[in-house]
This record gives structure tokens, C-alpha cells and sequence, in this order.
């Protein structure tokens, strides 16, 4: 019986790249329940989706993550309808250098808000059943990244919430295990059309050997199976690797 079976899962940006690959993979892996938050499901993932797996639940609510009220909205919705979160992955994310300030709000503010919705609704202090929260960063939230220095700066700011939230003190209150992803280039239309968002160098002039989503969603899930509190996992050209960073 998977490591799945019986639990019930959110994902943001869950219509396509990553996020996508994570809800099939939790389906194809016998979870009972799975909610999308997406801005937009415009290829009716979510109804392909039920179909095939028409045994489990698949719920898609329209959410922009980093409008607040909405993601708390969103997750009162599924709690209503899942009656418990066991894993919330927070994936939603924009690669738009020239509007660095929507690039903050989706990539971390987004992340904060889902974040702290599921501790409200997870957390065993506030009578929930615990659980994982898995955020995705990246390998530009490790290093710095000159041709996107506002996405570079949203995935250093996961990298620090969630290995914050990781620490033991956390886990004694809210019962929640907090794991990073910190994927490498991966093949998803983040990074189509990159001239229009990528206004600090030329993408063409890195070697990137990229990797698909469902590669990512594959390791997603070894991390998750891993049950390690506080860890960072790089994913990256299609090999999983804990990093171990210093702490102060």
C-alpha cells in the first residue's frame, strides 16, 4: 500500500508544468483526494483528470496565490470537502524579470500564503492532524542567478521560510514537517517566451541540460516518502541530492 493511500493533498499551480506531474503523481499513487490551485485551468486538467481517476476526488479552485483572501478561501472550500489536509505542495510560480514586483508576490508571496493557511488548518494546536508542507525553490534560491536576480531573491526567501519552519520547536507545535524542492532547469513554460521576461541576460548563453516535470514529481514524492523535517532537496539533472547548509 503507498506511503498515499487514504490522505488528501493541495497543490498550487497544479493546471500545468511541475505541479501537474506532482497531482498525477499523487493520483497514479492511490491518494484519495486532491484539490488544484490554479489561475486558470484552460485545458480542463482538473476534468481529465477526475475522469480517469473518477474513484478519488480531483477539486480545482480558480486561486491567484498571491491575492491572500483568496488562497485562505480557497482552503476553507477544500477543508469543507476533504474534511483533513494531509499535504499541501506549494508550486505556483512566474519567471517575469521585468515585473519584478508580480514576480515577488506569486513566487513568495504566494508560497507565505499557502503556507500559513495550511498551518491553520493542519496544525495540531489548532486541533488538526499535522502533516507535510513541501514548498518548491529552486537551485536560483541556492545561488545566485544574475539573469533573474527578482526570482533568484523569491527562492532564497523559501529556501529561509521553509528551513525556518523546519526547525524542531515548529514541528513540537504544529506537528507539520516542512520539506524545500530546489529543482534545476526543468522543460515547463516557465521558461517559454523568456525574452519577454528575462531582461537581465541572454538564456541562450547558459548550457542548461533540462529535465522534465515528471522526473521532478517522481523525486517530489521520494522527498515526501523521506519524512525529513527541515531537509532541501536538490533535484537536477534528473538526480534527487540533501543539501546540508550551515545553520547559525
Amino acid at each position: 500500500m503507498s506511503f498515499l493511500s487514504g490522505k488528501s493533498a493541495i497543490v498550487t499551480g497544479g493546471c500545468g508544468g511541475i505541479g501537474y506531474e506532482v497531482v498525477k503523481a499523487f493520483l497514479e499513487q492511490g491518494i484519495k483526494n486532491v484539490a488544484i490551485l490554479d489561475i486558470s485551468d484552460t485545458k480542463n486538467v482538473s476534468n481529465d483528470l477526475q475522469t480517469k481517476y473518477g474513484d478519488r476526488q480531483v477539486l480545482f479552485i480558480k486561486t491567484d496565490v498571491s491575492k491572500k483572501d483568496q488562497v485562505k478561501s480557497a482552503f476553507d472550500e477544500i477543508v469543507r470537502s476533504f474534511e483533513r489536509i494531509d499535504i499541501v505542495v506549494g508550486n505556483a510560480g512566474i519567471l517575469c524579470e521585468s515585473d519584478y514586483e508580480r514576480t515577488i508576490n506569486v513566487n513568495l508571496l504566494g508560497i507565505l500564503h499557502s503556507t500559513y493557511a495550511a498551518i491553520d488548518v493542519m496544525s495540531k494546536e489548532k486541533g488538526g492532524n499535522g502533516g507535510i508542507i513541501v514548498n518548491l525553490s529552486s537551485v536560483a534560491g541556492l545561488n545566485t542567478t544574475t539573469w533573474m536576480p527578482a526570482y533568484s531573491a523569491a527562492k532564497h526567501g523559501i529556501v529561509g521560510l521553509n528551513r525556518s519552519f523546519g526547525d524542531q520547536h515548529y514541528f513540537d507545535k504544529f506537528g507539520i514537517k516542512f520539506i524545500t524542492i530546489c529543482p534545476g532547469a526543468t522543460e515547463t513554460s516557465i521558461v517559454d517566451d523568456y525574452e519577454t521576461k528575462v531582461t537581465f541576460g541572454d538564456l541562450e548563453s547558459f548550457n542548461f541540460q533540462f529535465q522534465t516535470a515528471a522526473t521532478v514529481a517522481r523525486f517530489i514524492l521520494k522527498a515526501i516518502d523521506s519524512d525529513k523535517n527541515g531537509s532541501v532537496w536538490i533535484i537536477n539533472n534528473s538526480a534527487m541530492t540533501e543539501v546540508t547548509l550551515h545553520q547559525y
